[in-house]
């Protein structure tokens, strides 16, 4: 089978850790590749420049049953086994055969001992060639059950509310229809990890419900996709999360419909101690938002969702609401048309006792003040308040609006 030459990303002044394999930085002697390549049996490296040698760290894609099944995080964010077979000996001119199938990391040094520098780091792939089998993603048929009952009940549902509707006329009719959203939360992007099982399930549903609807794609039957935060475990550098969430939101928005964003703790790349932070307007850019908090209208339906941000990483209190979003969300409910309903969306809830991390939420009690105010008033009415974080499901029931 032919091979494909795949052009390489790596960073002045990191090595690879002989220990566990994961990045070292102010290591002036060296460069290493961020991010973990995928690589199969017959892949190979060759070293086509006389100045350099390289070697290779290789990963086993096992994962750990406790990075599964409890609150853990891997560090660099990859739930694969090192095979520590990156030893001081290992750098060479030599051409690199991978034996097994796996991930590797790769780290270069100049053949004379000096420094690595930028310019080094900028003409890898021409220091290094690496060939490589191309992989395409393979669907696990153990999905398949949960994806035909979803969209069963979808389906049901949408049928119910055609019935409903036909017993109606005019504006009724209209505000009788549904609004059909894909909400995810905490996805917490690894290596070898369930992002991409979790994306080609989404689109397997939306798809099957386009052809239902009798469309191309899924627009017109789904109104969008929510996701509550966490992308990421916010624990690599800013180019290896900013790439994960690229991808991620790629793998979202391929399904032609709207894909809707609250900012989680970890989307900030805090975790662990974490030095490259992102500012809040790195993050806006970054996943394409305006403004932390914002709110979308469906006309059709007489429904203002409410999109919040509940986290701050500058704060002594991080989790919470500021006083000008609280102030913000009264005024904007406000303004909601009279018999319009509201959907409120955020990635922490607005009270400490469901949340098992946090003491305080800032502005909390302020926050659930005003929606409770709302909630009262004749024709008014929040359908709910819909958060991630906790990584369970729960519906508090305590307030006037599930939680």
């Amino acid at each position: 089978m032919s091979k494909k030459k795949l052009k390489l990303d790596i960073t002045a002044g990191f090595r690879t850790a002989l220990l566990d394999g994961c990045l070292i930085p102010d290591s002036p002697l060296h460069m290493a590749t961020e991010f973990f390549y995928p690589v199969s049996k017959g892949d190979y490296i060759e070293c086509i420049h006389k100045d350099y040698i390289f070697a290779v760290a290789t990963f086993a894609a096992v994962r750990e049953e406790k990075y599964l099944y409890s609150y853990e995080y891997k560090k660099d964010s990859a739930w694969l086994t090192y095979r520590q077979d990156l030893t001081p000996d290992s750098y060479s001119r030599d051409t690199y055969l991978f034996e097994e199938d796996g991930y590797c990391r790769i780290c270069v040094k100049r053949g004379d001992g000096s420094e690595i520098t930028e310019k080094d780091a900028e003409k890898i792939n021409q220091i290094l060639a690496f060939y490589v089998e191309e992989k395409e993603y393979q669907p696990k048929s153990c999905f398949w059950p949960e994806i035909e009952d979803t969209v069963c009940k979808v389906k049901e549902l949408w049928s119910k509310a055609a019935v409903q509707r036909e017993a109606v006329s005019g504006a009724d009719a209209d505000s009788g229809e549904l609004v059909t959203f894909a909400l995810l939360t905490d996805s917490h992007y690894t290596v070898n990890g369930t992002w991409e099982d979790t994306a080609d399930n989404i689109k397997k549903v939306l798809d099957e419900l386009a052809v239902d609807a009798g469309k191309e794609a899924a627009k017109g039957s789904v109104n969008g996709i929510v996701h509550l935060g966490d992308f990421t475990d916010g624990m690599t550098t800013k180019k290896v999360t900013s790439a994960y969430v690229k991808q991620m939101l790629s793998d979202l928005q391929v399904n032609q419909v709207p894909v809707y964003v609250t900012l989680g703790n970890h989307d900030s790349n805090y975790f662990r101690g974490n030095s490259q932070r992102f500012t809040k307007a790195e993050q806006l850019e970054l996943f394409g938002l305006k403004a932390e908090n914002y709110y979308v209208d469906f006309e059709k339906q007489k429904l203002r969702c409410l999109f919040l941000a509940s986290y701050d990483a500058d704060t002594p209190v991080r989790y919470g609401f500021s006083e000008e979003e609280v102030e913000w969300v009264k005024q904007t409910l406000d303004l909601t048309p009279v018999g319009w309903k509201v959907l409120i969306f955020s990635h922490e809830a607005p009270l400490d006792i469901l949340d098992y991390w946090a003491r305080i939420i800032r502005n909390g009690k302020k926050m659930l003040q005003v929606l409770e105010e709302y909630n009262a008033r004749e024709g008014c009415q929040i359908l709910a308040y819909i958060h991630g974080h906790t990584h369970a499901e729960h519906v508090y029931r305590g307030a006037s609006f599930p939680i």
